[in-house]
């Protein structure tokens, strides 16, 4: 089972107002606590979840205690420096809006 953004109410809520909501699974392990959300997901899952979309899912499972399932297939950099690359480019063209702009 795949987290869907519904289940993390913060994530979702940042990403209906339009805020792009990156996440970064370093060294996600396998599996997790079984007792933390029924069905139980793994902690690569749960990033995947954090993200607006899957466009903002990075891993670097390369990292101690990282496995190969946790791969994010629209983002494949893998290790810190280009992960953090990675996303530096996607904000390259943030604008400041001015306040009471709708």
């Amino acid at each position: 089972m795949t987290a869907t953004l519904t289940e993390r109410p913060a994530a979702a809520a940042a990403a209906a107002a339009g805020t792009r909501v990156y996440a970064v699974a370093y060294g996600a392990e396998a599996s997790g606590c079984p007792t933390d959300i029924s069905p139980a997901i793994t902690p690569c899952q749960t990033m995947q979840g954090i993200a607006s979309t899957s466009e903002y899912f990075f891993s670097d499972y390369t990292a101690t205690g990282g496995t190969s399932s946790c791969v994010s297939a629209s983002q494949p950099v893998t290790g810190l420096n280009q992960i953090f690359t990675a996303i530096l480019q996607d904000l390259s063209s943030v604008k400041l809006i001015p306040n009471n702009t709708t």
